[in-house]
């Protein structure tokens, strides 16, 4: 856009000239640019007349006489331009007067000069820009004006310079000097005007000369047109809205296409700057197509990804463009992993962005699914009962990790949702309900769970004999179930921290009472429960409760299949496992289990030789782990089933793997393994023995390498077992005789037994090569499977061995180590197996070098905190020592 006329040109540098139509100024000289008469005009023309007056009265004087005579002009009748006196003389906005031909002449001149100069620099690239008039300038700071302002004397100046004269103590006016009258300022409204017209028309012209900058080929000039705009729009506000006058955004945002990393980042930024506090041209970049391209930027290099996040950002403070961001594929999922940046400042955009998206429900659910659960977990809290209803319903979808329920219940997600099962709607209970569900799944957030108040709600929903909605009470008994189960790893028996709701008698009896009238989905929750609470290892009080409110008779047609399914009947065996640890429990199970046809026994051991469900294996197997072994009716009925054969045939299985089918079966060899200890007792030396012929001594030492802790402690124990009898079944080597010439050899003897030994004549843990695998299983963690191993070996230092021989033997297995270690680790029982091991070895001079100072600490621990059984033995030792005086109390 160019300066087509010397008029345009002069309202582009802001003068207006008075007194003739061809300046624009009205029809009449006597009238500024506004219509209001110009005060010096009319008073430079009576002046005139007034002189034109006395002149002609002089010459008629001097013509009557016949002289001639001439007044000269006065200076301010020349104009100053020609030097002549003004035949028209007109005033411009800076307040001087010319004569008309002649300021019309200059103005014509300088703008044939300039135009010249536009179509110049507009063919070689160059922005053009108007230079300011000298009347633009603040005759002060030398400066173009920002806010003109004219003092008493008449004269214009910058406000700021003006201002800062007067501070300084100035009282006259900064040109003639001369003292003011008064110090007022008047916005000189007509310079301001014809100053921002100026800088406007430089401004499109900065503007159009940056186009073919931006649609070149060459990216040094495209930078440097995005420089230019980049300046533009930090010089002024108003400049963004000229940009977009022009055309230019989609230009610009076209460049983000571009495959230069380093011309998208300068894009991004430009863009960033062009939205800035102008909705306008936030709406004209989306447009455009800006927000998909400035996502895809986020994914990239920090650089980028840091000008991108920016940009939307500040498009994302315009509610409207604001849903579009949301709406654009992977935005919130890529602003979610910002959060993590490396660069901090683009990571708290990023945070900021979020902020502004979660507005709206949408956007914060998909947050949530992008793990950025902090949103959702405050609409709990705060939003509407709606919000509540929408936030728990996609919380109770969400396929969640476990890391992500924890962080969940860490920002506050369980509160508000028990107040919603306690106190909302039906349809805020069923959200909250399986919201709580996918939450409690989580073993980690029962306490908080817990803490809550949860429990009792529950316990009213699934007691409630009001029409509830059948699937509100399944998800309860999830819930409750997910609690209880939770329970059974840790020592907390009280399942409510407002009093131990869920073991009083009144609960107990009727969570049993509603499994015969409840559905397959509750009872299999309730079942969950029942099995929870009865597994925590302190919950005797608690199993004793169930039996005494009918438990066993409650659960026994789940086994036989008069109640429940196929679901029903592996969890109502574990209730039954669990119930029969308590003695008198298991003796009334075994009989409930044979009474009548022996339907139920029949159906356990149905799914014990299930080979196709080791769910069910390892529920049967635990359950007739957990029967009383001394029940001679039982076994006997056990061993004409066969139950033998299956056990020994389930060791074969092969254990380990990850997935749901691999820990069944693994639970499957931990149940048979167990089971099998009650047909390994040493007082059945048949039954001993048929184990043996049917390989399962060699099974069960695999298992002590390659099962679970479970499935080592069955293996262990069963092989403790035979490792008693062993001895007694060790065949003497008697010497044979031969001729004078001829003598047989003798054949080998047992090191530890002192006989002919096998695995399968006399169950020799040697033969076995046992040693090795059960000195490993000391090591686990599980105290009791330490406890089995340690044990087991303590029956080859039984005095009917050659326990000096194994001594030897477990030493070099490294196995004495480990019972030092049991001394301070392990249970009661494996600290007086340990001790008294201890004493056998320190009688051999050869090994309290070596033990003496690894035991003492455990021994003198156990002399001042041990047993009664372990006290004295600990203490002998010690004297054996020398530690201890033999006149010791301990003796």
């Amino acid at each position: 856009m160019g300066l087509e006329t010397p008029q345009e040109l002069e309202q582009a540098g802001g003068r207006e000239a008075s007194g003739h139509p061809a300046l624009g100024a009205g029809p009449s000289a006597n009238q500024s640019g506004g219509g209001v008469p110009h005060p010096a005009n009319a008073e430079a023309k009576a002046e005139m007349d007034a002189d034109e007056a006395a002149r002609e009265k002089q010459r008629r004087k001097q013509s009557s006489t016949g002289q001639v005579m001439e007044v000269p002009p006065m200076d301010e009748y020349l104009c100053p331009i020609s030097g002549d006196v003004m035949e028209e003389p007109v005033t411009i906005a800076s307040g001087h007067t010319f004569d008309l031909k002649s300021i019309q002449k200059y103005f014509e001149g300088a703008w044939v000069a300039r135009e010249k100069q536009r179509r110049k620099q507009s063919s070689t690239g160059q922005v053009m820009e108007v230079p300011p008039m000298d009347e633009y300038l603040c005759p002060i700071s030398g400066d173009v004006m920002e806010e003109p302002v004219t003092i008493a004397s008449g004269h214009t100046f910058d406000l700021k310079s003006i201002q800062k004269y007067f501070e300084e103590g100035n009282k006259d006016c900064p040109i003639t000097h001369e003292p003011l009258e008064n110090f007022d300022l008047a916005r000189n409204e007509d310079m301001a005007r014809s100053i921002e017209e100026w800088r406007a028309r430089n401004t499109v012209m900065r503007i159009q000369a940056a186009r073919p900058k931006l649609q070149s080929a060459k990216e040094e000039e495209v930078e440097g047109g995005l420089l230019e705009l980049f300046q533009l729009c930090e010089e002024r506000a108003t400049n963004r809205y000229w940009v977009a006058a022009e055309g230019l955004i989609p230009v610009v945002v076209n460049l983000l296409k571009s495959s230069s990393r380093n011309l998208r980042r300068k894009t991004l930024a430009t863009l960033a700057n062009l939205a800035n506090g102008n909705d306008e041209n936030k709406e004209l970049v989306v447009d455009a197509g800006a927000i998909q391209l400035a996502v895809r930027s986020l994914s990239r290099d920090v650089g980028e990804s840091r000008q991108g996040v920016a940009l939307l950002l500040e498009l994302s403070k315009s509610p409207k463009v604001c849903e579009e961001i949301g709406r654009a594929q992977g935005s919130i999922l890529l602003l979610v992993t910002m959060l993590n940046n490396e660069n901090a400042n683009a990571a708290k955009d990023a945070a900021a962005v979020l902020q502004q998206l979660a507005s709206n429900d949408q956007n914060v659910v998909q947050m949530a699914e992008a793990n950025h659960f902090k949103p959702l977990a405050e609409r709990l809290s705060t939003g509407s009962d709606m919000t509540r209803i929408v936030m728990a319903s996609a919380l109770s979808r969400m396929s969640l990790t476990d890391q992500s329920k924890a962080v969940l219940v860490q920002q506050g997600a369980i509160p508000p949702l028990v107040t919603m099962i306690a106190s909302g709607k039906l349809e805020a209970k069923a959200a909250a309900l399986g919201a709580l569900q996918n939450l409690s799944s989580l073993a980690a957030n029962r306490n908080e769970l817990i803490r809550a108040g949860v429990v009792p709600p529950l316990l009213t929903l699934l007691f409630s004999v009001t029409s509830v909605v059948m699937s509100l009470k399944e998800g309860a008994a999830a819930i409750l179930a997910n609690i209880s189960m939770a329970a059974g790893a840790q020592a907390e028996t009280r399942i409510d921290a407002n009093g131990a709701i869920l073991e009083s008698e009144e609960t107990i009896f009727q969570l049993l009472s509603l499994m015969n009238l409840a559905g397959p989905n509750i009872q299999v929750n309730l079942l969950k429960a029942l099995l929870g609470m009865a597994s925590v290892p302190q919950s005797m009080e608690v199993r004793n409760r169930m039996i005494v409110g009918g438990a066993v008779d409650v659960l026994i047609p789940f086994i036989d299949g008069s109640e429940g399914g196929p679901a029903t009947r592996p969890l109502a065996a574990r209730v039954l496992r669990e119930l029969s640890k308590e003695p008198e429990a298991g003796k009334s199970v075994a009989d409930s289990l044979m009474e009548g046809q022996g339907a139920a026994l029949k159906a356990i051991i149905a799914m014990l030789q299930d080979k196709d469900a080791h769910d069910n294996r390892a529920a049967a197997a635990s359950l007739i782990a957990a029967l009383p072994p001394s029940d001679a009716k039982l076994n006997q009925a056990l061993v004409q089933a066969d139950v033998v054969q299956t056990l020994v045939a389930m060791l074969g299985m092969k254990g380990g793997g990850v997935g749901t089918n691999a820990q069944l079966k693994d639970a499957a060899l931990e149940g048979a393994a167990n089971a099998l200890v009650r047909f390994t007792l040493p007082s059945n030396i048949k039954q001993q023995q048929q184990l043996a012929e049917l390989g399962a001594i060699p099974q069960l030492v695999t298992l002590l390498v390659t099962g679970n802790a479970g499935a080592k402690r069955g293996a262990a124990l069963c092989l403790g077992n035979f490792s008693e009898s062993s001895p007694t079944l060790s065949v003497s080597v008697k010497a044979k005789s031969g001729g004078c010439c001829f003598k047989p050899p003798e054949e080998p003897k047992c090191v530890l037994h002192g006989g002919t030994c096998s695995v399968r004549s006399s169950f020799c843990l040697l033969e076995a090569e046992a040693i090795d695998p059960l000195v490993g299983a000391m090591g686990e963690k599980e105290p009791l499977t330490a406890e089995a191993a340690l044990t087991a070996l303590s029956t080859l230092m039984a005095d009917s061995c050659r326990w000096e021989a194994s001594v030897k033997i477990i030493h070099e297995s490294g196995g004495f180590g480990r019972v030092v270690q049991q001394l301070s680790e392990g249970t009661e029982r494996a600290k007086e197996k340990g001790v008294w091991m201890l004493e056998k070895l320190f009688r051999l001079e050869e090994y309290k070098f070596e033990y003496a100072t690894k035991a003492q600490g455990a021994l003198i621990e156990i002399t001042q905190h041990g047993s009664n059984e372990t006290k004295p033995v600990a203490a002998k030792i010690l004297s054996h020592l020398e530690l201890l005086h033999q006149q010791s109390s301990y003796f």
